[in-house]
């Protein structure tokens, strides 16, 4: 009876240390930033987040939601529905669609224009996994973006 428990338990076990939390992400910026159709009421941008994965294997990325704010005024909204595939140790790119008010847009870039400090706080979830097992994983990100480099 011993033997059959050790037999169970055993697998058991070394499935629960392969499914451990994997580290977070490394936010290395973002690039090509392309105003993808421009509207009176609303716009869609596009552009390209760098990250980098610390973790010894590879993932997959199957959705993420995340509001984005600028300098605290709401900006827009972004879904990913399309699976994509993180390599084990390297950077990677998400593609970002972003649904942005065209009003609140504006006031926000002319604000930000004057001020020397452009904050961007991105505020969300995303479900990534290995194997068909996927969990959900918060994404939090304050920082200050180098805009002249983007705008260059």
């Amino acid at each position: 009876m011993k033997r059959n428990l050790l037999f169970i338990l055993t697998p058991l076990f070394l499935l629960a240390g392969a499914c451990a939390k994997p580290k977070g992400f490394d936010y290395m910026g973002f690039e090509h930033v392309k105003i993808l159709s421009w509207g009176f009421k609303e716009s869609v941008v596009g552009l390209e987040v760098k990250l980098f994965n610390p973790n010894n294997y590879g993932m997959q990325l199957k959705e993420a939601n995340v509001d984005i704010h600028l300098n605290g005024t709401y900006l827009g909204h972004s879904d990913l529905d399309t699976l994509l595939r993180i390599p084990a140790n390297d950077t990677f790119y998400v593609p970002v669609k972003m649904k942005v008010e065209t009003n609140s847009a504006i006031q926000g870039l002319i604000a930000s224009s004057r001020d020397t400090a452009v904050i961007i706080k991105i505020e969300g979830k995303a479900r990534i996994g290995k194997g068909g097992m996927f969990f959900n994983y918060p994404i939090s990100y304050e920082g200050k973006p180098n805009l002249a480099r983007l705008l260059n």
